[in-house]
């Protein structure tokens, strides 16, 4: 999977962002005793999907983190005291992420986790975390059940809710109308889809209930099972639509069958 230089660099700052967070706490540390922080280190953890499907978008996540906190530890660390990643691989795991971060917790004691992926994952992690009064920076996952408030939780990422509502106010603003739905059928994509449909509906509510494609059969080629949306033949015209931009903005989801 390749991704464009603007979402390179997107990710890249945000990354950035939250390791500024990262540092920011640690100097708030070292004026009294904290576990991960010694007369020389500041020890952080990061469980994340180095392997896996989001591995890819981990691999310029890792990149720019390491990139700030070399910079860091090159103008003398933060109090004299450089920051010392431990980055473990959870393969997507919610699992693997709860004991990656037990782990790093009670046996690496770290001074914070950052940069957690994944909304299961990070879920799973702040059950331990939450057991041990032990903060998270940042995670990849914008679920809106995960950007609920938590006082151990500090996000550095609009969520999915914030980001889809943009879209369709930008949607509106270019006439687009009539869009494609595609989610996953696990719960994280099912309340995407939930917040999407909240996003689309402006003005006239159009939308209809999502068809679900059937399971592939073996050695039968079909569709994955998933639900899809698509714009209907119907609407495929290059005429301008009939309604008046001006005063009605809705959004249509036609099901694609």
């Amino acid at each position: 999977m390749r991704f464009s230089a603007r979402f390179r660099a997107t990710w890249l700052r945000s990354c950035a962002v939250g390791a500024v967070i990262v540092a920011a706490c640690a100097a708030a540390a070292v004026a009294r005793a904290e576990p991960g922080v010694s007369d020389n280190t500041i020890v952080i953890g990061r469980s994340a999907g180095l392997t896996g499907s989001l591995a890819e978008r981990m691999k310029p996540a890792t990149q720019a983190i390491e990139a700030y906190f070399g910079a860091v530890n090159a103008a003398g660390g933060i109090h004299g005291r450089r920051l010392r990643l431990i980055n473990v691989d959870d393969g997507n795991d919610p699992a693997r992420a709860a004991e990656n971060t037990r782990r790093l917790v009670d046996e690496e004691r770290v001074f914070v986790m950052f940069a957690n992926s994944g909304t299961p994952q990070t879920v799973a992690a702040m059950k331990v975390l939450a057991e041990r009064g032990v903060p998270l920076v940042g995670t990849t996952s914008g679920a809106d059940s995960v950007q609920a408030f938590n006082p151990l939780l500090f996000h550095y990422k609009a969520s999915y809710g914030q980001e889809l509502r943009r879209i369709a106010e930008h949607l509106k603003t270019i006439n687009i109308t009539r869009v494609a739905l595609v989610y996953s059928p696990d719960p994280t994509g099912e309340e995407g889809r939930a917040l999407a449909m909240q996003g689309h509906r402006v003005g006239r509510p159009r939308c209809r209930p999502p068809v679900s494609a059937p399971v592939s059969a073996p050695g039968v080629r079909k569709p994955p099972a998933t639900s899809r949306w698509r714009a209907h033949p119907s609407t495929r015209t290059a005429a301008p639509p009939a309604t008046d931009p001006e005063t009605d903005h809705s959004l249509e989801l036609r099901p694609y069958q």
